[in-house]
């Protein structure tokens, strides 16, 4: 069951975000999930999840198109890579559920804080162009 008083709290941090960069309504969809474009790069999404939890996500590549063998072997070269950085990264590669997108996502617990929260975001992007960097080149195997 979804709390929802931990719901409005986050979506309170995430309008005291939108309010502090000049963001308006449109950054947000109805669920209370917001949208932000870093560098005009990365897209990332930062949802309210349960127990006061966010989820922040962006979509790193739409492996779709690539036969069934040639992108598990490609996941488990990135899966490998991924474990390796455990330690490093709060975030970490997932499977979207149809199993076409692979993702990078990351939970935030509650509670946190408009500067935590600026903090995390920052890191994420951070993240994000380490693992688009890997894909270019890796993606490249996928082709071949």
């Amino acid at each position: 069951m979804t709390d929802r008083t931990s719901i409005s709290f986050n979506t309170s941090v995430l309008e005291a975000y939108a309010h502090k960069h000049g963001l308006d309504r449109s950054a947000f969809l109805a669920d209370g999930t917001m949208t932000l474009i870093y560098d005009a790069a990365y897209r990332v999404e930062v949802r309210p999840h349960v127990a006061g939890r966010l989820v922040l996500q962006s979509v790193l590549m739409d492996v779709s198109p690539f036969s069934i063998d040639r992108r598990e072997e490609f996941l488990v070269r990135m899966l490998r890579l991924a474990a390796s950085t455990v330690r490093d990264f709060a975030s970490g590669l997932v499977l979207d559920a149809a199993q076409s997108r692979l993702l990078l996502q990351q939970s935030v617990d509650a509670p946190f804080d408009l500067p935590g929260l600026e903090v995390d975001l920052a890191d994420f992007v951070n993240v994000l162009a380490f693992w688009r960097g890997i894909l270019q080149e890796e993606s490249r195997w996928l082709l071949k």
